[in-house]
């Protein structure tokens, strides 16, 4: 990851087939703090919603929680 941000990757695109998700929700859905910590430092935005309204810090909260759950589009 660290590689690819240096070569000008985007940190804060959208994946419209997996509910307009960025990196940072990826890293939260799965609880990588560290990931989240790296992607921050490089730019990544904590607040941009998901097509469900869902913020990375929500989704790191629903890992927490155990509520997580896998995205189908």
């Amino acid at each position: 990851m660290r590689l690819l941000m240096q070569h000008g990757a985007e940190v804060n695109e959208t994946m419209p087939n997996w509910s307009q998700w960025t990196p940072m929700h990826f890293a939260a859905s799965k609880g990588q703090v560290d990931a989240m910590k790296l992607l921050e430092e490089n730019g990544a935005r904590l607040d941009v919603e998901d097509k469900h309204g869902k913020t990375p810090e929500q989704l790191l909260e629903e890992y927490r929680s155990g509520a997580a759950t896998k995205v189908t589009s």
